[in-house]
């Protein structure tokens, strides 16, 4: 197992980090473009992301919620902006739970604990076979075997 696989397998178990003072208004929340640590963005080399473009805050909030020390979800995660994204973000599930938690305790919020994105993709059977979508295009016939050919992109 590499290094790489080793710190990624640490970091998966990691219980999430929920600062006290995450919805605190004199903590400024970042806006504009950002360039994660690599503690948070690991995995990939260095990018900037837009935060005002929803898909890549979208992105942003998943790293950080996973992968943030306080400091980078103090920084980052502006609460009601999560709960608006929860429907799109792909969190483990330790995670959603202790965030799900934290908004029925603080906010009276109840949170589905799965994403509706990831939902969407889990094939499904019908009365044709299994069929599933990936990145928002059908594919068909995957219970042939997957002879047949797929209609929509591959991923």
């Amino acid at each position: 197992m590499s290094s790489q696989q080793i710190g990624q397998a640490r970091r998966s178990k990691r219980p999430p980090v929920i600062p006290d003072d995450v919805t605190d208004p004199a903590v400024v929340k970042a806006t504009g473009r950002v360039t994660l640590p690599m503690r948070v963005r690991w995995s990939a080399p260095a990018r900037s992301y837009d935060l005002a473009d929803r898909r890549q805050r979208a992105r942003v909030y998943e790293q950080v919620l996973v992968e943030g020390a306080e400091q980078n979800v103090r920084e980052i995660i502006d609460v009601d902006e999560l709960i608006a994204l929860w429907d799109e973000l792909f969190l483990p599930d330790h995670v959603r739970r202790a965030w799900a938690d934290w908004l029925a305790e603080r906010r009276g919020m109840e949170l589905e604990l799965s994403c509706s994105r990831l939902e969407k993709a889990i094939p499904r059977e019908t009365d044709e076979g299994l069929q599933g979508v990936v990145a928002g295009e059908l594919i068909e016939n995957v219970s042939d075997g997957g002879n047949a050919p797929a209609t929509g992109s591959e991923v």
